[in-house]
Parts: structure tokens; sequence; C-alpha cells
């Protein structure tokens, strides 16, 4: 079984090869980093669980796969429910399609939200922002900016089902 210890050492002896891989599945909001960061502390929480490891850098590689897949999924849903409404987004036609009864709903939801989660929402949607670049802007960190963003689309969620 692998401790921290030997964890950290195979995590400094396959770097460069854990960020090449995370690197296809970065994206915007994403960076390599963060994927191989998310990788690295998935294999940290599941230590106890991995047991005898024959192949350090197949096991780092792998779960920097599969967080990658994650990212690249959630970016995939993000991208559907702009195209689901396109005509909320900037970048359309003058010409909309029948507005949906949703977007009603939706767009009152967020005149609920708290300003900082409003405003996380106005950058990563409209002005299409990383992560980093929103915490700039509004002078918090990367991590307040995902919580804010997690808290703004748990309420939108909650609101338009109810």
């Amino acid at each position: 079984m692998a401790d921290r210890g030997q964890l950290e050492r195979w995590a400094k002896e396959h770097d460069r090869a854990m960020l090449a891989v995370a690197a296809r599945y970065a994206g915007p909001s994403t960076t390599a980093d963060d994927i191989r960061q998310s990788a690295l502390l998935t294999v940290l929480q599941k230590l106890e669980e991995i047991g005898e490891v024959s192949s350090p850098k197949g096991l780092l590689l792998g779960y920097v796969k599969n967080v990658g897949r994650n990212h690249l999924k959630k970016r995939e849903r993000r991208a559907a429910i702009l195209q689901a409404f396109p005509h909320v987004h900037p970048l359309v036609a003058d010409d909309p399609p029948p507005r949906d009864p949703r977007i009603d709903s939706v767009l009152s939801a967020i005149e609920h939200l708290p300003a900082q989660q409003r405003r996380t929402l106005r950058h990563m949607v409209v002005d299409e922002m990383p992560d980093l670049e929103i915490a700039k802007a509004m002078e918090v960190t990367a991590e307040a900016v995902r919580s804010s963003r997690f808290r703004a689309i748990q309420a939108l969620r909650a609101a338009c089902e109810a």
C-alpha cells in the first residue's frame, strides 16, 4: 500500500506527464494545473483503498484522465445550456426564437441571488471569463469564485424546479 510520502515522490516524478495529459482537457475555466491538483487530491483521499501499485505513472495518469473528462463533461453541459437558450447569449441574431417560459423563472431567480453570485454568473456566462480572471475582477480567490458559482447554480436549479 502506498503512503503520502510515496505519492509525493510519484507526483514529482511524473509531474510533466500529468500536466501534458491534463492540458488535453483544460479549458477557459479549468487549467491543466487545476486538473492535475484535483487528480492528486482524489488519489490522496483514496490512498488507503488503492493498495499495491505496480505502475505509479499509470495510476496517476488514469486519475488525471478521469478528472479531466469530468471537467470536460461540465463544460459540455454548460455549452448545452447556452444552446438551449441562445437568445439569452449576447452573440445571437436580433430575431430570437419564441421565448421559453423557463427563462422568466431563471431571470427572476437570478434577481434574488446575492450580489456576488450574480456577478460571478454574469462574468462566467456573459463575459465568458475563466475563474482566475473573475477572481481578479472581483478581488476574491478563485476558490471563492467556484464556491459562489456552485451556490448560484444550486439556487437557480432549486428555484426552477419549484
